[in-house]
């Protein structure tokens, strides 16, 4: 510190920002300096620090022109504290099929080095899926049934590219992408490209444009030609293709480039495959909607032969099967996250066990010296300290285990549940979902589906309307809402029909007072849960008053 005051460097060692912060021009009323053994940075004229700046700087740049200030000074630097350690570096023994092995694609170390840093995790996956597609395409010389256009963002949205599609994969160039000449997409055009490309879209949009196919390949009715019959088996290489890679991207467990907590990272897949469990469940729902939607679409067809109820069935369609390749896309990735997340959890069990067995072969006979030859431990118990666990000598549970109950795929706290009290936790006892009070008949339905997995229609039925969503609610936090042969009924639908009715009832001239009264109660009700606006809720209260 003194040599540098006494040669002029005191505050003159100017911050240089990244590149995109080159405009602020705050560095020059800055300095970096070292104080109290941490790097920071301060104000030229309040010696303040700016701790904000720490993330605006390049401190490879920085350094490097302090580099240059001192050696133009001539100025030497001194290490000072520890030298750094040189480690020994062993020898690489090679195996004797060392050379017959050959490298998954795109890791050259432990690292996700073939990932894109600048994607999210569900279109960095999509991405490798769409490459291994087309890899396999071109290793098996097989035909694509269709001319893939990629999924962009543009100014107005989501949309598939007017004039780009994924042309026949060739060497080293699996991404084959064209324009509409045909001239492969490079340079410029290229790196434009991949700013804007959606993967996971994409990767929906083949998988419904296979879905397509495939319904084209079996609609062909009586002898097939040589054409149709190439097709077809066009078809089915690649379906087969596509479940292959999906599949072996489930069992592609990267090694880690460094220790990493099994639990958190346990955890962390848990809810990885809770959240596409989730996807998938919002997407089953949607299908079933666009379903009902296109079953009314097709009634309307039978009765009338306008184009516009032909037009109307054929968007129906359309939709349904965009609907039926987003389910299945969000099941297979639902299968992937779930297959990582009971791999990892088997291989702790399995460790853990090892690790028990370890123990109780390291205890042997301990002896006591003069007073005896030895005495042996308890077979099954672990000894911690100088004492023994009870729960385990009887062979009972711990107690954690009589205050929760598994439900579906997460835990309810029992005790609270007999306070009224809904408390739903993760296997980790980390909580999730709503806590809140419950009425008597939603503890009694609630009792049912823990102590014997069963729903009670009826009981169900005579719910109010906001303890059926908080039970459906419950259904859905658990994963049990698609266990159960009959699917309970949407209480805003059933609100929506009865409110629907008793008003169609009221605007027909029956003024029958318990009409009036359940209308009353009704609209209340619908207005609470957002299903009419304040116009609608005014109009009608004003009406029945």
């Amino acid at each position: 510190m003194e040599m540098l005051d006494s040669n002029g460097l005191m505050k003159s060692i100017v911050p240089i920002f990244k590149d995109k912060y080159k405009s602020d021009k705050s560095s020059l009323e800055q300095y970096v300096w070292v104080k109290d053994g941490s790097v920071d940075v301060f104000g030229k004229e309040s010696n303040l620090k700016h701790t904000a700046a720490l993330k605006k700087i390049d401190w490879q740049s920085t350094l490097r022109e302090f580099l240059d200030m001192v050696n133009s000074r001539g100025l030497e630097l001194t290490m000072v504290g520890a030298n750094d350690i040189e480690k020994n570096i062993k020898g690489y023994k090679p195996y004797d099929d060392d050379e017959e092995r050959e490298a998954r694609h795109g890791t050259k170390t432990g690292l996700d080095e073939d990932m894109d840093r600048n994607l999210s995790i569900p279109d960095s996956e999509a991405k490798k899926i769409l490459y291994e597609y087309y890899k396999s395409l071109f290793d098996n010389k097989i035909v694509i049934p269709f001319r893939l256009k990629p999924v962009v963002d543009t100014k107005n949205g989501v949309k598939t590219h007017a004039t780009y599609y994924f042309s026949v994969p060739s060497e080293n160039h699996y991404f084959n992408i064209r324009n509409k000449d045909h001239k492969v997409v490079s340079g410029n055009a290229w790196t434009e490209l991949m700013k804007v490309m959606r993967w996971m879209d994409t990767f929906l949009a083949l998988l419904s444009g296979l879905e397509d196919a495939h319904r084209t390949a079996t609609d062909i009715e009586g002898p097939a030609t040589e054409e149709e019959k190439k097709m077809i088996k066009s078809v089915n290489d690649n379906l087969k293709i596509i479940r292959e890679v999906i599949f072996n991207n489930a069992d592609d467990v990267k090694q880690q480039s460094e220790e990493i907590d099994e639990e958190s990272e346990l955890d962390k897949l848990h809810d990885d495959a809770e959240r596409a469990y989730l996807k998938y469940g919002e997407a089953q729902k949607q299908f079933e909607i666009i379903r009902k939607q296109e079953n009314a679409a097709e009634k309307e067809a039978r009765t009338s032969s306008s184009k516009r109820s032909k037009s109307a069935l054929k968007a129906a369609k359309s939709a349904l099967r965009a609907s039926l390749a987003a389910v299945r896309a969000t099941k297979s990735v639902y299968d992937v996250k779930y297959k990582k997340y009971s791999k990892l959890a088997q291989e702790i069990a399995e460790e853990d066990e090892r690790e028990r067995a370890a123990d109780e072969f390291a205890q042997g006979l301990k002896g006591r010296g003069l007073r005896g030859a030895g005495v042996a431990p308890l077979e099954g118990v672990v000894r911690r300290g100088r004492t023994y666990n009870l729960n385990e000598i009887q062979g009972l549970a711990t107690p954690s285990a009589y205050v929760y109950r598994q439900l579906g795929s997460k835990y309810i706290r029992i005790p609270d549940l007999d306070a009224k009290t809904l408390v739903i936790v993760q296997p980790n006892r980390r909580k999730c979902g709503p806590k809140c009070q419950i009425s008597d008949s939603l503890q009694g339905m609630i009792r049912t589906l823990v102590y014997k997995q069963h729903i009670d229609q009826p009981t169900y039925d005579k719910l109010s309307v906001d303890d059926k969503k908080m039970f459906k609610e419950i259904l859905a936090i658990t994963h049990l809402q698609y266990n159960f042969h009959d699917k309970l009924t949407d209480p805003l639908e059933t609100l929506r029909a009865e409110y629907d009715k008793l008003k169609g009832e009221i605007e027909l001239g029956n003024d029958n007072p318990s009409i009036i009264k359940q209308l009353k109660s009704l609209t209340v009700d619908m207005y609470s849960n957002r299903l009419i606006d304040d116009k609608e809720f005014k109009q009608i209260i004003s009406r029945l008053l």
